[in-house]
């Protein structure tokens, strides 16, 4: 039975222990203050029973050199290992949020948020297998969400160095699976190899970030069980119910990509996480400029292209039709004949906006007009602020559906969907928060086939800064415009909503205004 301990007093004079955060699998963290730095840090402490054990110390140590060796915004800092009373302490930064575990709703994610955190771990994946380096323990309480929406990817306690003469304690080839310490990490996530205690690489961390990928979107495990017996045996036989049928919203294509990252044979999988990176990435621009129809064609060189739903052939049909029907009068128009003013006006000219400006005659080359002149950089003041130009654009999905009946005033959320890096400094982050109201609603009008709906309009006020600084936004390029835009769905939604939730929306910032920059 493991003693109970307490930390209070500083460790080394350096770190002073504040709170207790959790405690789990071999230590306990802490929240500190680094006396010297002045500065908030997360102690891991190594319990005192685990600390006489040479194998609990030697992955301990493991841990800090692996976590420390990756320099990514997407993974945790290591600061420092230290000895004190006997206690073995690594020192982390300290971050503000809360794990995936606890985000994670009954029915999911949203997609948008889904497909931003999972951009984010698979990078932070990405570049640990560059360095040689095996997560094998990713799940989603591992995984930290700060407040402004960046993943951190958490506890290297059992990842493996692929480079160098490591003995893996943990690797026992033909071990039973139901033999104690023959494999390592967490059932529900370990890929069938490591569930069997053989030789892991990348590839199972791909099945552990498929099984991930799959509870963000839907809110289920992709291998449920009632306890370890049942679960190992569902890693190892079963196939997960596909995502799509879980959530019919979702893309094909991030459906198929969960069950080719969770196929039992590490060859069947993606070879890389730079291939899976590589098509989150390609499925969220798609789905960010509202292009769903395409989304199935995505293709790698892992796994084929799904075929479009025959549900949505007849409906495309119509639309061309109808496109076309309306393209015959409007083509008439622009090119039927067009009688001469002047006899004196030239045939051969340009129109800049309603007025037609003269060009040379055939036989002088025309002069070329001069380039409009580039805006003004943004530049560090005296303060150490970075000044943000008037009409910077910035991309935002909508967070809360707008009922139909839903009145002017209504508050709206946003999020910030790309981030905006000016002089090479992160002045409005991904994930970051915006708000708005609902301005008005309007009935478009009916013309031809076209049936009557209703636009929305939406006033948009502010966006948060990386510094907590409000910067205010609106909704049009231009000042002296109205200040609001449409807002629309891109897909189906239901009768009794006007908006649904991932609404992209284009905003800019309101006027000239200013930002401590991202500390890289």
């Amino acid at each position: 039975m493991r003693s109970s301990f307490t930390v209070s007093a500083p460790i080394r004079g350096q770190y002073q222990p504040l709170e207790k955060l959790g405690s789990g699998g071999m230590g306990e963290v802490h929240k500190a203050r680094d006396l010297k730095l002045n500065r908030l840090v997360a102690l891991k402490i190594l319990h005192p029973d685990h600390s006489q054990d040479p194998g609990s110390r030697q992955r301990f140590v493991q841990e800090a050199q692996a976590a420390s060796a990756l320099n990514h915004p997407n993974i945790i800092t290591i600061h420092d290992i230290v000895s004190d009373g006997g206690l073995e302490i690594m020192v982390m930064e300290f971050v503000k949020g809360r794990t995936l575990k606890e985000m994670i709703p009954p029915n999911g994610l949203l997609l948008a948020q889904t497909l931003y955190y999972a951009t984010q771990i698979a990078d932070a994946l990405v570049a640990a297998h560059h360095a040689a380096i095996i997560h094998r323990d990713l799940k989603p309480s591992n995984i930290m969400v700060t407040d402004r929406g960046l993943v951190k990817l958490l506890d290297f306690g059992l990842a493996k160095l692929l480079r160098g003469p490591v003995h893996d304690p943990d690797e026992t080839k033909g071990a039973p699976v139901t033999a104690q310490g023959s494999i390592v990490g967490t059932f529900c996530y370990m890929s069938p190899e490591q569930a069997q205690g053989k030789p892991v690489d990348a590839r199972s961390d791909i099945f552990a970030f498929g099984a991930v990928l799959y509870e963000m979107a839907t809110g289920r495990r992709a291998f449920p069980g009632d306890n370890n017996i049942s679960i190992l045996s569902s890693v190892l036989r079963d196939e997960p119910v596909p995502a799509i049928q879980l959530s019919p919203s979702l893309p094909p294509a991030l459906s198929q990509l969960m069950q080719h990252c969770m196929a039992k044979d590490p060859v069947a999988r993606p070879q890389s996480m730079d291939v899976v990176r590589d098509a989150i990435q390609r499925i969220r621009q798609q789905t960010d400029s509202g292009d769903t129809a395409s989304t199935p064609s995505i293709e790698t060189e892992s796994y084929p292209a799904a075929s479009p739903p025959v549900s949505t052939v007849r409906p495309t049909l119509w639309a061309g039709a109808a496109v076309l029907l309306l393209a015959v009068p409007v083509a008439w128009w622009f090119i039927r004949p067009k009688p001469l003013t002047s006899p004196a006006e030239p045939v051969t000219q340009e129109r800049v906006g309603n007025k037609p400006s003269p060009v040379a005659p055939l036989s002088t080359p025309a002069a070329t007009p001069d380039p409009p002149a580039p805006p003004p950089s943004p530049a560090v003041n005296d303060k150490g602020l970075l000044s943000i130009p008037d009409g910077t654009p910035l991309n935002l999905e909508l967070q809360t559906e707008i009922a139909a009946n839903a009145e002017p005033g209504a508050p709206l959320a946003f999020f910030v969907s790309s981030a905006v890096i000016l002089n090479g400094e992160t002045v409005i982050a991904k994930g970051a928060r915006a708000t708005g109201e609902l301005f008005s609603r309007e009935k478009k009008k009916q013309f031809l086939f076209a049936g009557r709906g209703t636009r929305i309009n939406v006033l948009l006020r502010s966006v948060e800064a990386p510094d907590g600084a409000k910067l205010k936004i609106r909704a049009t390029a231009k000042r002296e415009a109205e200040p609001v835009a449409s807002i629309e769905s891109s897909g189906t939604k239901p009768k009794n909503v006007a908006v649904a939730k991932g609404a992209a929306m284009l905003a800019f910032t309101d006027g000239p205004q200013a930002v401590t920059p991202t500390v890289r």
